[in-house]
């Protein structure tokens, strides 16, 4: 039968997300959470993994996902109203580091190299990573923190050898 009336109480609004299977080691309750809201993209909420599925969902071709549930900090309903069915992006923290060297994920080729520039011309060098998410990842070997390194490796001409100009920050 239909549904004659939903409840829904929006002081205790959580979100599900789809973990992959190989993260589920690092999953567990009172983990702290980052989220963005689709219709508010500059506001970032705090929350907290609430729940994690005991078990496992298989999906579209054969990916196993574990659910998991981020309960929302109090948040400020009068600037920031939401409702049930809002899509979210979500970081969950599994780690945080004070103090390291870090560069953005993007500038990593093939998981352990990065172009560098060495007076005036790219030169190749192979990293140690340590933590690392989308937006940053941590050099533990193979990078100071005074060299610059390529950040516009979309360009056909980025390659070893190749003459640069640097900008300023």
């Amino acid at each position: 039968g239909a549904h004659v009336l939903e409840i829904i109480a929006m002081d205790s609004l959580y979100i599900s997300v789809d973990i992959d299977e190989t993260d589920m080691g690092h999953m567990k309750s009172g983990l702290p959470a980052r989220v963005s809201l689709d219709p508010y993209k500059k506001v970032v909420f705090g929350g907290r993994v609430t729940r994690v599925s005991p078990s496992l969902t298989t999906l579209e071709k054969q990916n196993r996902t574990l659910e998991v549930e981020i309960t929302l900090d109090p948040w400020d309903e009068a600037l920031t109203p939401l409702r049930p069915g809002i899509s979210a992006d979500c970081e969950i923290i599994l780690d945080t580091k004070e103090s390291v060297l870090r560069i953005p994920s993007h500038s990593i080729l093939d998981g352990q190299r990065v172009y560098i520039v060495e007076k005036g011309v790219i030169v190749e060098r192979t990293v140690v990573l340590g933590t690392r998410n989308w937006e940053w990842s941590e050099v533990l070997e193979g990078l100071r923190a005074d060299e610059q390194i390529v950040l516009s490796l979309d360009r056909d001409d980025i390659k070893p050898g190749a003459s640069v100009t640097t900008a300023s920050p």
